[in-house]
């Protein structure tokens, strides 16, 4: 069984990686003027630009006082990150609370993290929910061919189990060419979460589904 400091910097990953970024607990980082030790490393790219967040997971019994901020924000500037964050559970002194504001360093909770970013969390989920719609469209609409019409415009008639030609009328389109033209529609945002579960309206079809826990 891991220590609960280790599950704290898993759990503050797998949060991070819920909203879509990349994290990486227990890294070495390299700044201008040495290695640095980092708890978990958080990158992603907004409006084309990378950017990189040095996390610290304080899972202390005591408020985390004024010198882990002093520390954590010479480590984000020799990295040249974009935000330090450090995660605590329990709170922070006065004196850290004063010597954040104002800094590119952040004082917050997984708990306030994860109320936060819910409506983020809820639109990622979806979003990778359509990504997935899409990718059964591409691969449905290549394996599927719609029936071949002969020159006069009327479908050729399919042929039956004994070998006679059927009536077209007859004829149903098969479920994987429904699933295709489903998928194919245009996707609505219509999105409602409740009691833990999220249903997407897609091409006039309702999902639901339950996301992957955050905890």
């Amino acid at each position: 069984m891991a220590p609960a400091w280790k599950e704290y910097q898993e759990t503050a990953a797998a949060q991070f990686r819920a909203l879509g970024l990349t994290a990486e607990t227990d890294q070495r980082l390299v700044g201008a003027r040495g290695q640095h030790d980092i708890d978990v490393a958080v990158r992603g790219n907004r409006a084309g630009m990378e950017f990189l967040w040095v996390v610290e997971c304080q899972r202390w019994k005591t408020n985390v006082p004024k010198s882990a901020v002093a520390t954590l924000s010479t480590i984000v500037q020799d990295l040249g990150a974009d935000r330090g964050i450090i995660l605590s559970e329990k709170g922070f002194q006065s004196g850290a609370i004063r010597l954040a504001q104002g800094s590119n360093v952040t004082l917050t909770s997984l708990a306030v993290m994860r109320d936060k970013t819910y409506r983020e969390w809820v639109e990622y989920q979806c979003a990778e929910l359509a990504g997935r719609f899409k990718a059964v469209r591409e691969k449905v609409s290549s394996r599927t061919t719609p029936p071949a019409r002969p020159p006069g415009g009327a479908p050729s008639a399919p042929k039956c189990r004994h070998g006679r030609t059927c009536r077209w009328s007859r004829y149903r389109m098969h479920p994987v060419q429904q699933l295709a033209q489903t998928v194919d529609r245009r996707f609505s945002a219509q999105v409602m979460v409740m009691e833990g579960q999220v249903t997407m309206t897609v091409g006039g079809v309702d999902v639901t589904f339950t996301p992957e826990p955050l905890e």
